[in-house]
């Protein structure tokens, strides 16, 4: 049986500091959840745009076991040159029927849109993720030959490229409601990102 999780537009900003001299950054994020048991948190966040400078810098998927560390599921940079983008919101779908659940996300990037789905298939004794599949504008991240995404947003309209790089180690807390450690996380994933690979340090702003 199919049924419907969350069909609606949403916009979730939160204030905090993701660069100290620049203005509070904005998350857009959709699917997302938090469990306890005891001392130790399990929790995903199905895609999340951080903006900030009236731009997009990053947008993110994750997992985190209870025994486990979390996990990016995917990972997306932007190129916007002079370019005003600031994200707003993103309109949402999420369906699932307890083995495959699918999040049809469209996040507005002022002119411009950013469609991304996100296909998540789990064990249906455990519930743990088991596989995932992410769709980006018209690239698709999945299995061995995933990598960034990077998204252009200089042109008239989006163009997409997939270059391959290992996903840094992820060190964002899910558990963390207020976002305090996010800054340093994501500025840490975005500075190994472009430390590691030419390609992207040469396309992402």
């Amino acid at each position: 049986m199919r049924y419907v999780l969350l069909s609606a537009f949403a916009a979730v900003c939160f204030a905090g500091a993701l660069r100290a001299d620049g203005p509070a950054p904005s998350y857009s994020a959709t699917d997302s959840s938090v469990s306890t048991m005891g001392d130790k948190v399990a929790g995903r966040i199905g895609a999340c745009v951080v903006g900030q400078d009236d731009k997009p810098r990053i947008c993110f998927g994750l997992t985190k076991e209870f025994d486990g560390d979390p996990q990016f599921t995917f990972l997306v940079l932007f190129r916007t040159g002079r370019k005003v983008c600031r994200p707003t919101g993103v309109s949402a779908t999420v369906t699932s029927d307890g083995a495959v659940t699918h999040s049809n996300n469209t996040f507005s990037l002022g002119d411009f849109e950013l469609p991304l789905t996100v296909e998540t298939k789990h064990d249906p004794k455990t519930g743990k993720v088991t596989n995932s599949k992410v769709v980006v504008g018209d690239v698709e991240v999945s299995g061995k030959d995933s990598g960034v995404v990077v998204v252009d947003l200089t042109g008239d309209k989006p163009s997409y490229k997939l270059v391959k790089a290992a996903l840094p180690a992820c060190k964002v807390d899910v558990a963390d409601k207020d976002h305090k450690t996010w800054t340093k996380a994501i500025d840490g994933a975005i500075a190994e990102l472009k430390k590691n690979s030419k390609e992207v340090n040469a396309l992402a702003d």
